[in-house]
């Protein structure tokens, strides 16, 4: 298997010397179903999250870059974002055989939309403050100590 990871490796960044690792695992209902997702983060090439869902006796996996998956919430909801002023506010889903970001609203450049639909921004502060408060379960580069 080491093999596999060099390779790999190398097709990133042409080294393949240091070994693919992980260093942050969680468990969490991502998807509202009731089953933990397995949330695993890899600190190399700027970090990434490889997030697997097991559907009977199938596992499903999904990769988010670390800043597509950010701040996440009780709820599910988690934050992707674009750079200072490119924010999306997203949960997963699990439809059709596959795990899927739904965006649930964005504020895009000062334009901000719920479910699809261009808002005020006074609706759209009123609507973030309606989930779960927004009081982000996890902050920052994440889960250190927990």
């Amino acid at each position: 298997m080491a093999g596999y990871l060099d390779a790999f490796r190398q097709s990133w960044d042409g080294e393949g010397e240091a070994p693919l690792a992980v260093d942050y695992v969680m468990a969490e209902d991502l998807t509202g179903d009731g089953a933990l997702e397995l949330i695993l983060h890899f600190p190399d090439f700027g970090g990434n999250f490889l997030i697997l869902h097991r559907e009977g006796d199938a596992f499903h996996g999904l990769n988010l870059g670390e800043r597509s998956f950010l701040d996440l919430q009780a709820s599910g909801m988690f934050v992707g974002s674009g750079g200072a002023v490119v924010h999306y506010y997203n949960r997963l889903t699990f439809r059709d055989g596959a795990l899927a970001v739904e965006e649930l609203g964005s504020q895009v450049d000062g334009v901000c939309t719920i479910a699809g639909e261009t808002v005020s921004q006074a609706e759209f502060d009123q609507w973030l403050a309606e989930q779960e408060g927004y009081v982000p379960r996890y902050t920052g580069v994440l889960w250190a100590s927990d």
